[in-house]
Parts: structure tokens; C-alpha cells; sequence
């Protein structure tokens, strides 16, 4: 429930629901995020998510709430985390993406570049 007062419901086909600012961390969920995806990946998803919003607009920053409820759980857990608590995981996300990116294929753009 959010603070609105209307329920939402986790379904094979909407496996997430987010409010405020969706655009920014939006298709990192698009992409990774589904049904079968384990309770660890989605909490990681949600900060990837939350990252790049933070890191796109001016008035999303720490600290992050993060609520858990798990398949078996009867209550929820609830856990607030600083910038300093995921310094480490964003630096690493940051190196892995500059990575990843260096190691994508490019040929497909060298019509571009060659003259």
C-alpha cells in the first residue's frame, strides 16, 4: 500500500509498481526484472533503479527505504541505508557499466567511423 491508499498487486505480467520519478530507473527494471526474478536480484534492481534516478535528477538522494516482505514472512522488514552504507556497490556498478561498455560490439557502427 503507498501513501495514496490504493493496494497494488505483484502479477506474472506486472511483477513491480513504482511511484514518483519512473522514467530514470524504470528500464533497468524493464529489462531484468520478472516474476521468477529471486527476492536478492529485485532488492539489488531497486537500488540499480534508485541509482539512476538519484544520479539523474536533483531531488532523489539518500537516504533509500527499503521494505522486504518475503514469500514467507507475515510482517515486512524494514531497513534504511545511507549513501556510505552503498558507497561500495554503486562504485562497483559504475566500473562494472564503464566494463561492459568498453566490451560491447561495435562493428556494426563502423560504417560511422571509417572514411
Amino acid at each position: 500500500m503507498y501513501p495514496e491508499g490504493n493496494w497494488i498487486e505483484a502479477a506474472i505480467d506486472s511483477p513491480y509498481f513504482i511511484i514518483g520519478r519512473t522514467h530514470y530507473g524504470k528500464p533497468i527494471l524493464d529489462r531484468l526484472l520478472n516474476y521468477n526474478t529471486s527476492l536478492t536480484s529485485a532488492v539489488m534492481l531497486a537500488l540499480l533503479a534508485f541509482d539512476a534516478t538519484r544520479m539523474s535528477v536533483t531531488d532523489v538522494d539518500y537516504p533509500i527505504d527499503v521494505a522486504v516482505l518475503g514469500r514467507d514472512d507475515s510482517t515486512p522488514r524494514f531497513h534504511r541505508f545511507t549513501e556510505a552504507d552503498l558507497a561500495a556497490t554503486t562504485a562497483q556498478w559504475t566500473y562494472d557499466l564503464s566494463q561492459a561498455l568498453k566490451n560491447l560490439p561495435i562493428q556494426w557502427a563502423s560504417p560511422l567511423f571509417n572514411r
